[in-house]
């Protein structure tokens, strides 16, 4: 017969009390009497000992996989509304249907917030699987004729009849005239469905409360701004765009637009290691714009890397060489946004300013040096 094989799973302890878990990936043929193993590369995870069973129950599959959906729900229903897929309230608890989030809301409802409710059994289906084990039954016999009528005879007249006509909740009501089931009354309205309206109209607050949409809280109706198109053409969080509307000011020069730019929330799990103080602190030095924040701030950190950057400047560290990689990957798109939130706003002192700053970022020169640095074919000294 055919044999079930499971990973295998060793834990060898080192002295540094660490544990390291091999798992083999196996294979297990069709034959009759053998099971055929096939030993892959062994796959090598180091942890502490106080998340070991935490990697022993993902590696036996006890662990689902939940959703952290919740938190990113404000930004991508921005983008739908900017697209236009979702214009109130009832569209967007629809487009949350739709999501991985609902799917492991009604698994584990407790874990989003949802109150357990008994299922109900759904008559409906109950008569239809009835009819298709009869159907397969009476089809050998040969009367399947008879038995089609009698299911259209049930399904028209006797088993659900619909009527036309809401209650008070807005659901259609059944009645069941048969004496053989129970009657159907219309379930009550499902709790998932009211904890969606719930995410829904709490994401639309927080937009309309950082002006990127208007909600109209009594239609449920949702307009956008020019904010939330700009936040969703440049895939910016609405805590960021809320930050760069409320800090902006028309007199603001290079060194405030820098130091804005470093407080984007998409840089807030930057931290100041200890080892690359000492570097920083020779790059703080190096910059040609003047930083204003202490050593200390992940903020300084973060300007210091941008206008490295823009300097083509060798860094030594090969953790300051990955957070300038991180911090310059969103560079571009964050200075766009900066550059479209001054034109929105008509300030066009400031709105040349962050256009400089965007041609600083993309061609990595500063306004100060020559054009011809454009050029890599050209030689540095000339």
């Amino acid at each position: 017969m055919l044999k079930s094989v499971t990973s295998n799973i060793s834990i060898h302890c080192s002295p540094h009390a660490h544990h390291t878990l091999h798992t083999c990936h196996t294979h297990h043929t069709h034959h009759t009497h053998h099971t055929l193993h096939t030993h892959q590369t062994p796959h090598t995870t180091h942890t502490g000992h106080s998340e070991l069973q935490f990697y022993l129950s993902l590696f036996n599959m006890q662990l689902p996989i939940e959703s952290q959906y919740i938190a990113t729900i404000p930004d991508n229903l921005n983008a739908e509304i900017v697209l236009g897929t979702v214009q109130n309230l009832k569209d967007a608890a629809a487009w949350l249907e739709y999501t991985y989030l609902y799917v492991r809301m009604l698994c584990n409802p407790a874990l989003y917030g949802v109150s357990p409710v008994d299922a109900e059994v759904d008559e409906t289906l109950v008569v239809c699987f009835v009819v298709v084990v009869l159907l397969w039954w009476w089809e050998e016999r040969g009367v399947v004729v008879v038995l089609v009528v009698w299911c259209v005879w049930w399904v028209m007249c006797d088993v659900c009849v619909v009527h036309s006509n809401k209650g008070s909740s807005g659901v259609p009501t059944c009645t069941s005239t048969h004496t053989l089931l129970p009657q159907y009354t219309p379930p009550p309205p499902h709790k998932p469905q009211e904890r969606r309206m719930d995410l829904a109209h709490t994401a639309a607050t927080l937009l309309d409360k950082h002006n990127l949409i208007k909600y109209d809280r009594r239609t449920g109706q949702f307009q956008v701004t020019d904010l939330g198109r700009i936040a969703s053409h440049y895939y910016v969080t609405y805590t960021t765009i809320a930050t760069f509307n409320e800090h902006l000011k028309p007199t603001m020069g290079e060194i405030e637009l820098l130091r804005l730019f470093s407080l984007a929330d998409e840089f807030k799990y930057l931290i100041i290691r200890e080892e690359e103080k000492l570097e920083l602190a020779k790059l703080l030095e190096r910059v040609p714009i003047p930083i204003k924040e202490s050593i200390e701030e992940p903020t300084a950190k973060i300007n210091a890397l941008l206008q490295a950057y823009i300097s083509n400047l060798k860094l030594e560290g090969l953790a300051m060489t990955s957070d300038m990689v991180y911090v310059t990957q969103s560079a571009g798109r964050l200075m766009r946004c900066l550059f479209e939130v001054c034109l929105k706003r008509g300030w066009a002192g400031l709105t040349d300013k962050a256009l400089a700053l965007c041609k600083m970022v993309q061609r990595r020169m500063w306004g100060s040096q020559t054009p011809l640095r454009q050029f890599k074919s050209v030689p540095q000294v000339l």
